[in-house]
């Protein structure tokens, strides 16, 4: 019974975090003067220094890391990161988080399906279910297709990223990687590593350039507010890892897959974007779906 508890909690805890970190990088993107590039490469420093200090924690930081930089799975998971990360982050400044979160969705149709592509594996009641919680969110779809603005340029950039990233992690099984928090500690390092690398080239060639920009120099409040978000980003990672690699992981999916439809509830109240009965339509739908798919994995006999 501890061991459930623990896992519920931790999945509970990824799922609250990622809605605050949706919360606030929609607030901090959408602002027209913010610095997109910069942000973008903070969000992928900070988590870095925080795995580092983990990593000397738990002492674990030895020559296995300078390996594990090499491996083309942590390059290219780090590489297919980042251009998630960016993508989001331009979804989040253009778009409100009802947009967004179906964006996100609308890349489950698809994730699976790549990954066949390169595992020649397919689950199709998984599939089935996956789908069916996309689907869920069809009401919104269906409200924001009304204003005239389900998806946007970036939004395309976002479903392919992840997408992509899904495939890299599982073609090269970097599961295999994270049998332990030892191990998770030093891949998180390596791809970390590659996600601030990506970014570093951009930043500074436009540095170079002196391209003019109406962005301006970020304050200290802000470092302060991106460094916070870096430790909370880890957390959230290490959360989501112990979560599912437990014996009764598939209790925590319904956790996880509900923070979509909880930033849309949250924004509502703390962003100020409106969510109304196409929301608890889509909480409605995503409920009996997952409470389905509970059953259906024997939930009933716990």
């Amino acid at each position: 019974m501890n061991t459930i508890l623990i896992t519920v909690a931790s999945a509970a805890f990824c799922a609250l975090s990622r809605v605050v970190l949706n919360l606030f990088d929609r607030n901090f993107f959408r602002k027209d003067d913010v610095d997109l590039l910069r942000g973008v490469l903070l969000n992928a420093l900070n988590p870095l220094f925080f795995a580092i200090v983990n990593c000397l924690i738990f002492g674990c930081v030895d020559s296995s890391i300078l390996t594990l930089l090499t491996k083309p799975g942590i390059i290219l998971s780090g590489f297919g990161a980042q251009l998630a990360a960016y993508a989001a982050s331009r979804c989040l400044g253009m778009m409100n988080i009802r947009n967004v979160m179906v964006t996100c969705k609308t890349s489950d149709f698809f994730i699976p399906l790549g990954v066949f592509l390169v595992t020649s594996q397919f689950h199709f009641n998984e599939y089935l279910f996956v789908s069916l919680t996309a689907l869920s969110f069809v009401p919104i779809a269906l409200t924001l297709v009304k204003e005239g603005r389900l998806y946007e340029r970036a939004s395309y950039l976002f479903i392919g990223s992840l997408l992509f990233q899904a495939m890299i992690n599982s073609y090269f099984q970097l599961s295999d990687y994270a049998r332990n928090w030892e191990d998770f500690s030093k891949m998180m390092v390596g791809i970390l590593y590659w996600r601030a690398s990506l970014m570093l080239l951009p930043v500074a060639l436009r540095y170079v350039k002196k391209a003019d920009r109406r962005s301006k120099p970020f304050s200290f409040q802000v470092f302060a507010q991106l460094f916070l978000r870096g430790s909370l980003a880890f957390l959230s990672q290490a959360a989501f890892f112990f979560s599912i690699t437990r014996e009764l992981s598939f209790i925590t999916w319904p956790i996880l897959n509900a923070t979509p439809i909880a930033s849309c509830f949250a924004a509502h109240y703390f962003l100020k974007e409106r969510a109304g009965r196409p929301e608890l339509h889509a909480l409605c739908l995503f409920l009996l779906t997952f409470g389905t798919y509970f059953l259906y994995k024997g939930g009933y006999l716990w």
